[in-house]
């Protein structure tokens, strides 16, 4: 789809290259531009020394009630091969808030050339909006990769990213500092329960204690909550208390949770009252936690971290992770790392536990993308 030669198309505000950094200024919202089928689209501008050009794209998504974000790049001269990966992280700002934030890592070529984010942000999200600002940060990952020194956390990650035109232009996001383990091999099973954490029920510092009508209990500690906040995010909570009722009307404000360890429970009522984590250590297990709740937004937000967090030192554990519990664009994106980083990656002791721990066909599909990189 050539989108500058499509006059059904409406090209809005300015767009703006900051290295590798496209940076969408949308003026004067027109809520029924956005509503309308073709959406609205950026210009098309060159995308740092790349060798690419880039184009947004706005628009309904034709299954869900969210405007889907389409990124499209077009490599314009040789420098690079007929199919590359690329890291992207797009963020939808509004007066120093955010508004949406997504990131993924996308095949291009020049038959395939773009990535949709299907579930970007909310119309209602936009509404009374005067101005709002999309920040693309797009790193091309190809064998020169491993060429980038072990220090380097992540790719699209490393300093260059805090020189950026999002973060020169009002500072208008910050990233947030996140620790992790630099080796992920255990689960949900680890015992990390603190003494009297019953006793501090920080996410209630807003509604208070004595207005909840429900009690999670996990291992003996008790975490009063409120039935109608867990069932809003949540449909397993909503079943869990529609069958408790059923079952039992006279006990139904206590629910024991088997699954899911205090220290744990406590990180996902945070998230659910305050958008917010405090222990970034237990990401792995809380991103099993939201999966088996079926808490998206969480699940999403921790997805985020171990993505931003990946380094060469974790990345086996990350992938022993999401290979256990099917997170299959988490271990799409791991297998990619341990092949741009196999250089290091095999000289780290999580590899030997991968190599020790892991089945036959996860091997496998490891050596044969470090393989398929090597060869491309």
């Amino acid at each position: 789809m050539n989108l500058e030669q499509n006059n059904d198309v409406s090209f809005t505000g300015s767009l703006e290259a900051v290295k590798d950094e496209l940076i969408w200024i949308i003026r004067s919202l027109n809520p029924d531009k956005i509503r309308s089928v073709r959406g609205i689209v950026s210009q098309t501008v060159f995308v740092g020394c790349k060798g690419l050009s880039g184009t947004l794209h706005l628009q309904p998504n034709s299954i869900s009630e969210f405007l889907s974000l389409t990124v499209y790049l077009n490599p314009t001269n040789k420098s690079l091969p007929s199919k590359f990966w690329a890291y992207i992280k797009c963020q939808l700002l509004h007066d120093k808030q955010v508004l949406a934030s997504s990131t993924a890592v996308g095949t291009f070529s020049r038959k395939q050339n773009y990535y949709v984010f299907q579930n970007f942000v909310r119309p209602s999200d936009l509404d009374s909006r005067d101005r709002v600002v999309v920040c693309c940060f797009i790193n091309v990952l190809d064998r020169r990769v491993n060429q980038i020194k072990s220090e380097v956390s992540s790719p699209g990650l490393d300093s260059r990213e805090n020189n950026t035109g999002a973060s020169r232009a009002k500072n208008e996001f910050k990233k947030e500092k996140v620790l992790l383990p630099e080796s992920i091999s255990t689960f949900c099973t680890r015992p990390v329960c603190r003494k009297n954490s019953s006793k501090h029920y920080s996410y209630l510092e807003i509604l208070g204690v004595e207005s909840s009508d429900v009690t999670l209990v996990s291992r003996g500690e008790e975490f009063p909550a409120h039935r109608n906040i867990l069932a809003s995010d949540s449909v397993v909570f909503s079943a869990m208390f529609i069958r408790s009722a059923e079952e039992n009307a006279e006990i139904n404000n206590r629910i024991i949770i088997n699954d899911v360890n205090p220290d744990v429970l406590h990180q996902v009522l945070r998230f659910i009252y305050t958008r917010k984590l405090s222990q970034y250590e237990l990401v792995p297990d809380v991103l099993i936690a939201a999966d088996k709740y079926e808490l998206g937004k969480l699940k999403t937000l921790c997805e985020r971290i171990l993505f931003d967090k990946m380094s060469p030192n974790n990345v086996c554990g990350i992938l022993l992770l999401a290979d256990r519990y099917n997170f299959q664009s988490l271990k799409n994106w791991a297998l990619f790392f341990i092949s741009a980083f196999a250089d290091h990656v095999i000289r780290t002791p999580g590899f030997q536990v991968l190599t020790n721990s892991s089945s036959t066909d996860l091997m496998a599909e490891v050596y044969c993308e470090i393989d398929s990189f090597l060869h491309k």
